[in-house]
């Protein structure tokens, strides 16, 4: 899908609103957070809707934990550890980790549980959800350096995780020993106009496109069209290919940013999910049918 994206007018295609989330816009506004709420009341509305998903989220056959790690100033740290029902000390399973979001303010490591919980249980992968410390009360660069602290935590301890990190060490959101073996980049951040490569400059579009799409809450190599920041993902896909990575990229057209969230029943947000928990076998090379998963996350 990569090299669909090679001019200015085919990134500004992806911009135009889908149709099917245009009919619900007719009938139902987007939600949308008030960044001028105290942040305490934002924190809240993100950890009932966390709460929510966890407690609805099948939990098949994975076991669950969760212990506290030290960071470089002594500050312990919580790890929240998703994995398969026949894990074991010698089962030595492949780890994948997962980074939520929230602007780096709100949100907590079980965001991503439905992730965590269908790549146990379908890939016999240990699930690491590390937590990190929010801003405004702990300044930059607290955050990434709570999750910098824990995955180097992970990759010394891989005994304690029951994992076998040489069977795959995916990553979302440096070079490690053991290496870290795969990324998947989901809506990301990563490219500033001092950091942009020349030659696609002119593919770096989304942030005037999108500017004031009514639904974009401000944040976005899963690539939503309607992001302000979809030509990160586009662009940072393009540079890792250039240097020999071996890449795969999906966009979703006409669709924001965590659309997959804000309106599950879409059948872009249907399909997004289900790509997400594909390259995640892609990534540790244990490749699955797709067929069935819709009924598995429906039980």
């Amino acid at each position: 899908m990569l090299d669909q994206f090679n001019t200015k007018e085919d990134v500004l295609k992806l911009g135009v609103v889908a149709r099917e989330l245009e009919e619900i816009l007719k009938h139902s506004p987007a939600p949308k957070l008030d960044f001028t709420s105290p942040v305490e009341q934002l924190r809240a509305m993100v950890s009932t809707m966390e709460k929510t998903t966890y407690d609805s989220c099948p939990k098949f056959d994975t076991q669950e934990t969760v212990i506290n790690i030290p960071m470089r100033d002594g500050y312990q740290n919580e790890l929240h550890i998703t994995k398969p029902g026949n894990s074991s000390s010698s089962s030595g399973n492949p780890v994948v980790v997962l980074i939520y979001g929230g602007f780096f303010v709100m949100g907590t490591n079980i965001q991503s549980i439905v992730w965590a919980r269908t790549i146990a249980h379908l890939y016999g992968a240990t699930v690491v959800q590390p937590s990190y410390r929010l801003a405004p009360e702990h300044k930059f660069p607290a955050a990434p350096n709570d999750i910098w602290d824990s995955v180097q935590w992970i990759a010394a301890n891989e005994v304690a995780l029951d994992a076998d990190l040489s069977k795959g060490f995916v990553i979302v959101k440096e070079r490690l020993s053991p290496p870290i073996t795969g990324v998947l980049a989901s809506i990301p951040v990563c490219i500033s106009q001092e950091t942009l490569p020349e030659k696609y400059k002119e593919l770096w579009v989304s942030k005037e496109q999108n500017a004031n799409a009514p639904w974009e809450p401000g944040t976005g190599f899963k690539v939503a069209g309607l992001d302000i920041l979809r030509d990160d993902g586009i662009v940072y896909a393009k540079v890792l290919k250039d240097n020999g990575v071996e890449v795969k990229l999906d966009a979703y057209s006409g669709m924001p940013h965590g659309h997959f969230n804000l309106w599950p029943q879409l059948k872009a947000s249907m399909k997004s999910q289900q790509d997400t928990i594909w390259h995640f076998g892609w990534l540790l090379r244990r490749e699955l049918p797709r067929k069935g998963w819709k009924k598995l996350w429906s039980k």
